[in-house]
């Protein structure tokens, strides 16, 4: 069975995950070995099956030629091509990668490369977004938006006022990508749970708590 091994430091225990996009990952402080982390997934291979069931076919993926990616609810097709970029062909849902990152032995240079292009759509997208949402909910907007890579959270907001999104955001249906993206606008008011908090998404989004149901369901984190 193919997994990560992430070790970090003053890390005390094994974590493990299961993630369409990173796959399994053991993570564990520097000292743990190949071995253990081998024999922890062993030990949980009833929670892994569960895990990995509970994907229904949205993963684990892989970056190969014709393989499909989820792209705001469409798909996207992976093609080999001459570009020394990434970028979706006009015509049809084609994300071109270089030919020679597609090679055999090159599926982190292959993945690195996806993340990147995804990153970039999620950048413009999410500014769009927040630019069309914000009247909704006070028109307050974000003092900046940033992409990340939470691995527990679709987004988040600061007492600055900075909002972070999730960049795997890109991969789950817009519907659900304008909820986060609502949901975060208003802790610009309202930085709790409070009713006002819900009230106040409420007003702007009435469908919240489905669309709320829906996202814990479409994919870890959450």
């Amino acid at each position: 069975m193919e997994f990560s091994l992430v070790r970090a430091g003053r890390r005390r225990h094994v974590q493990l995950s299961v993630d369409p996009w990173e796959g399994i990952e053991v993570r564990g402080s520097p000292l743990l070995t190949v071995e253990a982390a081998r024999e922890a997934l062993e030990s949980h291979a009833c929670w892994l099956h569960r895990e990995l069931g509970r994907l229904e076919g949205n993963g684990p993926w892989t970056i190969l030629p014709g393989a499909r990616l989820p792209f705001l609810g469409g798909q996207l097709e992976l093609a080999a091509g001459p570009a020394k970029g990434l970028g979706v062909s006009e015509n049809e849902p084609v994300l071109v990668l270089p030919t020679g990152v597609l090679e055999p032995g090159r599926g982190e240079d292959a993945r690195a490369y996806v993340e990147r292009w995804y990153r970039v759509q999620a950048r413009s997208y999410f500014a769009a977004r927040v630019k069309a949402l914000a009247p909704r909910f006070g028109h307050r907007t974000p003092s900046a938006i940033s992409v990340r890579a939470q691995r527990t959270r679709w987004g988040s907001c600061s007492r600055a006022g900075r909002i972070s999104l999730n960049w795997r955001l890109m991969m789950l249906p817009a519907v659900l990508v304008d909820y986060v993206i609502a949901h975060e606008l208003c802790h610009l008011s309202y930085m709790n749970h409070g009713e006002e908090f819900w009230d106040l998404l409420a007003g702007g989004v009435p469908d919240h708590a489905s669309l709320r149901a829906e996202l814990r369901r479409a994919w870890p984190p959450g």
